[in-house]
């Protein structure tokens, strides 16, 4: 597991990018339950989980990690187990994303959008 991201120059990590940044990226997002290999690999699924971490914490959900979304992402590793398990993250059939937020809210997510 890598303990913190690499940062040297500034540059937001963003989708295409292979290495050891994506994979602090997957680690944090699998530490809330998405559903994504760490890989190191920014593709498709880390795009759309980072883009679903980014709305629940409020922030734009552009899907670079950079100023904000990394620091959330950090700060996610410092949780306890108990508030992590309090929401769960699964795979629907169409390939799109549901959060489950302590039981009560559901947000369906798919290519970024939002879907009531």
């Amino acid at each position: 597991m890598i303990s913190q991201p690499i940062f040297s120059d500034n540059t937001p990590i963003a989708f295409g990018e292979k290495g050891s940044r994506v994979q602090w990226v997957q680690e944090r997002l699998k530490f809330f339950g998405y559903p994504i290999k760490v890989d190191g690999q920014f593709g498709s699924r880390t795009l759309e989980s980072l883009k679903a971490f980014q709305y629940m914490k409020g922030l734009e959900p552009d899907g670079l990690v950079g100023t904000k979304t990394g620091p959330a992402l950090a700060k996610s590793a410092s949780l306890s187990s108990a508030a992590a398990s309090s929401s769960t993250v699964t795979e629907k059939k169409d390939n799109s994303l549901m959060w489950i937020l302590g039981g009560a809210a559901l947000f369906f997510l798919s290519s970024g959008r939002k879907r009531k």
